[in-house]
């Protein structure tokens, strides 16, 4: 784990996160600052969770019995 660095004043980075959070930000630009981009495609969020010979009613059987069960 990195341990707090100094800044020039000699307080920790911690006045960094309070200025993070006293100067709000919009959501377009706290995605800019974190390097996020909008989604073009949307096949990009298809994720391979159940396999295709399952029904749908099958995916949500199992759904509900995991659930009774309490897992």
């Amino acid at each position: 784990m990195k341990s707090p660095s100094l800044n020039s004043s000699g307080d920790s980075e911690s006045n960094n996160f309070q200025s993070f959070f006293n100067e709000p930000k919009s959501v377009q630009e706290l995605a800019r600052m974190q390097g996020v981009s909008a989604i073009t495609d949307t096949r990009n969020l298809l994720a391979e969770f159940w396999p295709e010979s399952d029904s749908i009613e099958e995916f949500i059987a199992t759904v509900e019995h995991r659930r009774s069960e309490g897992g």
